[in-house]
């Protein structure tokens, strides 16, 4: 008898444990809102093939691109998969500012957070031929016109801008990054908010009037941040990996442990660092408190816009 009862109690903390050891137990998917080669698809990469390359997953990890919808087709299918942590989303504020704009009727309340890894500060560039070279100098022009893709997270930096320099200028729903630079260069419209490595480079035709962030970009050490212009302003992009609502608290963890030792290879650290991006680790309340915080700031800008 004493015998079948440790047989019963063996076998059933096996079926407890099984679980835990068991995830993932087939690929898991990672869906990118994006089209392949754009910043937030690069970036996916990045640590996917880490965490591939160096067996951080019992199983591979599969980048799956799901662009379109203002982000709302990839992130939707997130959503709606099962919450078994197997299909799981990379995305930023982009998931805040779309519910407020009403493209979406969720926001991140309708995941579980996994892990933020990274994040990139924005730049706000005027095209190389232009006469403008400072923040004061696009307030003190007539019928400045910014090239943005309204709702997004662009034109809520340039909300935020605004906000506190006061710039007059008129937004122009021009599209994506590309869309925006060619925009400038092609003298439709004279300033834009774009990705700090875009304007760095060497044939961009792009200058910076202001960088978005705390201090000055490694790429760009000549432009001043619009703190220095004296304006208390910062505009930046936070990288978030979400798993469906409901996914099992220990499976998150696996996740977030994998993205944790990608993030601390000296590849992955390099691999940034060559791209101007500041890798962050933050999970659990930390991340929380992260989201929670960035849902009232842009909550607050999206009043402002629609007033």
């Amino acid at each position: 008898m004493k015998h079948m009862k440790l047989t019963a109690v063996l076998a059933s903390s096996l079926a407890l444990a099984t679980p835990a050891f068991a995830f993932p137990d087939k690929p898991v998917q990672i869906v990118v809102p994006f089209a392949p080669g754009g910043a937030g698809d690069v970036f996916a990469r990045v640590f996917v093939t880490a965490i591939n390359d160096n067996n951080l997953l019992s199983q591979p990890m599969i980048v799956v691109n799901k662009p379109g919808g203002g982000t709302t087709i990839g992130s939707g299918e997130v959503k709606n998969a099962a919450p078994d942590g197997h299909t799981i989303l990379q995305l930023h504020q982009t998931l805040i500012t779309s519910n407020l704009m009403g493209t979406s009727s969720y926001g991140p309340e309708a995941f579980e957070p996994i892990v933020e890894t990274h994040h990139v500060c924005l730049t706000y560039a005027t095209s190389a031929e232009s006469s403008l070279g400072s923040i004061d100098d696009v307030k003190a022009a007539d019928g400045i016109k910014e090239a943005t893709l309204i709702g997004s997270l662009v034109h809520f930096s340039s909300a935020k801008l605004d906000a506190v320099a006061d710039l007059g200028s008129a937004p122009v729903n021009v599209g994506g990054g590309a869309k925006r630079s060619a925009s400038l260069l092609g003298g439709h419209t004279q300033t834009m908010f774009t990705m700090p490595f875009v304007v760095g480079k060497p044939d961009s035709g792009l200058v910076g009037l202001a960088h978005m962030g705390p201090e000055r970009h490694p790429k760009l050490p000549d432009v001043p941040t619009a703190i220095e212009q004296g304006y208390d302003v910062t505009a930046c992009i936070n990288y978030w990996w979400f798993a469906p609502e409901g996914t099992p608290e220990e499976r998150v963890s696996v996740l977030a442990d994998a993205f944790t030792k990608a993030a601390a290879l000296d590849s992955v650290k390099a691999d940034m660092k060559g791209r101007g991006i500041t890798i962050e680790v933050l999970t659990g309340a930390e991340l929380q408190a992260r989201i929670n915080e960035q849902v009232a700031e842009f909550a607050a800008v999206a009043n402002s816009i629609s007033n």
